[in-house]
C-alpha cells in the first residue's frame, strides 16, 4: 500500500440531499465543464455511464427529454466526455446496421441523439437480453448463391439517448429511466449569467486536469467491475410496506434498485462500502458489494420521488402536464392543448397520442378532429421519504450486517471486509467551510497508489496527473515520441499495450489532450497522435 494522498472532499454535502461523494462529483462537472444546475441529469447520466463496468443485469439506460434548444444533448454529451473512449455516438440506428455488426457492445456507451419513434426492435432486445442472434439471407462470396447465415451480436451496451417531444416507442421507454431538463426561466437566467461570465473572464484552468477526478473514479470502477458477482442490501425487506403493490412497480422497483446498486458500486470502488470476498481459487476472488441506506437516499434524490412514479407510469417530458390539462378540460383537442400549454400543435398532438398509447387518455373523433379525455389514474405512492431513510439507517446496526453475512456466507472461503478496518478508503472526508473558497481545479487529485484490497493501481509507476511539471519528462510523451519514430504515429491501442493496462483509455485521452494543447503532440485521427516536431 502506498502513502500517496487519497481524494479529499468536504464531509458536508455540496448538493442538498446527496451524499458528499455524489455531490462532489456533480460539483466537479459544474467547475470543470461549466455545466449549470441539472444535478439530477448529471448524476443520473454519470451513474449510467459507470454501470457499464458492472455485470449486464446491473447496467442502466437513460433518456434525457426536453424541447429543441433546451440543452439536453449538451448536458449528456458533456457528462460523457471523460468516458469518450468507450462512447459510440450515432444520429440514427437501423435494424440492418445492428444485424451486420460483429464487434461486441460489452462495456460500451451507445449515445443516440434524438431517439425516434421507430427505433429498431433489435435495440430494445439488445438492451434487455444482451445478445442478438440474427438469421439472414446473404449471398455467398464463393458460389454467388443466396444462403442462410447466422450472426450473433453479444454484449449489452449502456444506452443513453435524448428525446424532443413524445415520439418514442413503448418497448424502448419501458427499458430506460427518463429525466427532464430544467426549462424554467430561473435556470435560463443562471445559464445566461454563466455564459456571460465565461465571455468576460480569461480561462486559466489547465486543460489536462479537466475531469481528472471523474477519470480517476472511472478507473477505480473499471478495476473493481470484473470481480463483482452481486450487490445486496441486507435491509431490503424493510422497504416492503413502502412499495405499492401496483403493476407498474414490477418494472419501477427495478429502476430504483438498479440505480442504488450502481451508487453502491461507485462507493465500493472508493473503499467506502463493505465487501464480501469469496476465494474461488488461489488468485481468483468474487466480490459481493453491500449497499447502505445512504445509497437509497442518493438514488431517490437523483430519480426524484415524483419523477420516479411518473417514470414507472410512462409519463415523460411534458406528458404529465398534458394529462393534467386534460383532467381540467375534458374533450380538449390538440389545438386546445397547444394554446393552453404554449406548445406547437404538432408537439401537442405527439403528447396526446402518447397518452392514448400508454392508457392515460381516450379519444373520440368528432368531424375532422380528435377530442381527448384523461383516464383518471391514481399514481402509486412510494413512501421512501427522508424520515423513512433516517429510521432505516438507525435500525441498520453493525450486528445486522454481521448476521446477514453469517446467514448468506457460511463457508470458510468468504471474508467480510469493512471500510477503514480491512479496506483503505481512497476517499477521505474532512470538515471544511460550508461554502468552498477554493477552485476544485486546485484540489488534491488522488494519486491512485492509495487503494483498497479490491482495487489495483491504474497508473504506471512514475506517471502523475499533475501537469504543472515539465511534461517532457512524462513517460507517456516519451512513449509517443518512440512510437512516432518507429511507426510514424502513436495509436491508443499501442499506448495501452506499452503501459500494460496500467493506463486506461480515459487517462490516455486526458493526458494526450493536454499534450496536444501544449503543442507537444498533434492529433491525426480519432485515437491517433504523433509527437510534435521539436517536442
Amino acid at each position: 500500500m502506498s502513502g500517496r494522498d487519497p481524494l479529499v472532499i468536504p464531509d458536508t454535502p455540496s448538493i442538498e440531499g446527496l451524499s458528499p461523494l455524489l455531490g462532489h462529483i456533480i460539483t466537479v462537472y459544474h467547475s470543470d465543464y461549466d455545466l449549470v444546475g441539472e444535478e439530477k441529469m448529471i448524476g443520473h447520466s454519470f451513474l449510467c455511464a459507470i454501470s457499464r463496468h458492472l455485470p449486464r443485469r446491473y447496467r442502466r439506460h437513460y433518456l434525457s427529454t426536453g424541447e429543441f434548444g433546451s440543452g439536453k444533448s449538451t448536458v449528456v454529451k458533456t457528462v460523457l466526455t471523460p468516458f469518450s473512449s468507450d462512447v459510440e455516438s450515432y444520429s440514427r440506428l437501423t435494424g440492418p446496421g445492428l444485424d451486420r455488426r460483429t464487434e461486441s457492445f460489452d462495456g460500451k456507451i451507445l449515445l443516440l441523439e434524438q431517439i425516434l419513434q421507430h427505433e429498431p426492435m433489435e435495440l430494445s432486445f439488445l438492451m434487455s437480453e444482451g445478445e442478438l442472434s440474427v438469421l439472414s439471407a446473404e449471398r455467398d462470396e464463393k458460389t454467388g448463391k443466396i444462403v442462410s447465415r447466422k450472426t450473433t451480436l453479444s454484449g449489452e451496451p449502456v444506452v443513453i439517448s435524448t428525446l424532443t417531444g413524445a415520439n418514442v416507442g413503448p418497448q424502448y421507454i419501458s427499458r430506460t429511466s427518463t429525466g427532464r431538463i430544467d426549462e424554467s426561466d430561473e435556470q435560463t437566467g443562471k445559464i445566461t449569467k454563466s455564459k456571460l461570465g465565461r465571455w468576460k473572464t480569461v480561462d486559466r484552468r489547465g486543460p489536462a486536469k479537466q475531469g481528472g477526478i471523474i477519470s480517476w473514479l472511472n478507473a477505480k470502477c473499471r478495476e473493481l467491475g470484473p470481480s463483482v458477482r452481486a450487490i445486496h442490501a441486507p435491509w431490503a425487506d424493510k422497504l416492503e410496506q413502502s412499495i405499492p403493490p401496483v403493476l407498474s412497480m414490477r418494472r419501477g422497483l427495478d429502476k430504483l434498485t438498479s440505480l442504488v446498486n450502481v451508487i453502491c458500486f461507485l462507493k465500493a470502488a472508493c473503499g467506502l462500502r463493505p465487501v464480501v470476498q469469496v476465494q474461488l481459487a488461489p488468485n481468483t476472488v468474487e466480490s459481493y458489494l453491500v449497499a447502505d441506506p445512504e445509497d437509497l437516499a442518493d438514488g431517490i434524490r437523483i430519480l426524484g420521488e415524483e419523477e420516479l412514479i411518473e417514470s414507472v407510469s410512462y409519463f415523460f417530458a411534458r406528458s404529465r402536464d398534458v394529462h393534467n390539462f386534460l383532467r381540467g378540460h375534458d374533450g380538449a383537442t390538440s389545438r386546445d392543448v397547444a394554446v393552453g400549454l404554449k406548445l406547437s400543435q404538432n408537439r401537442a398532438s405527439e403528447y396526446l397520442r402518447s397518452l392514448k398509447d400508454f392508457g392515460h387518455a381516450t379519444r373520440i373523433k368528432v368531424g375532422s378532429e380528435y377530442h381527448y379525455t384523461a383516464v383518471e389514474d391514481n399514481l402509486a405512492e412510494v413512501k421512501l421519504g427522508s424520515e423513512f431513510i433516517r429510521r432505516l439507517r438507525a435500525d441498520y446496526a453493525p450486528e445486522v450486517l454481521q448476521g446477514w453475512f453469517r446467514e448468506n456466507f457460511p463457508g470458510e472461503n468468504a471474508r467480510l471486509l469493512m471500510p477503514g478496518t480491512d479496506i483503505v478508503p481512497a476517499v477521505v472526508f474532512v470538515s471544511m467551510p460550508s461554502k468552498s473558497t477554493f477552485d476544485t481545479m486546485d484540489q488534491i487529485v488522488p494519486e491512485p497508489g492509495t487503494v483498497s484490497p479490491i482495487v489495483s493501481n491504474p497508473f504506471p509507476d512514475g506517471y502523475h496527473t499533475d501537469t504543472t511539471e515539465d511534461t517532457t519528462d512524462l513517460p507517456l510523451l516519451a512513449e509517443v515520441k518512440r512510437l512516432t519514430g518507429e511507426k510514424g504515429k502513436a495509436t491508443r491501442t499501442d499506448l495501452e499495450a506499452s503501459f500494460q493496462g496500467k493506463l486506461s483509455p480515459e487517462e490516455i485521452e486526458l493526458a494526450m489532450k493536454g499534450l496536444v494543447k501544449e503543442g507537444r503532440a498533434v492529433i491525426t485521427d480519432w485515437g491517433v497522435w504523433k509527437a510534435a516536431e521539436g517536442s
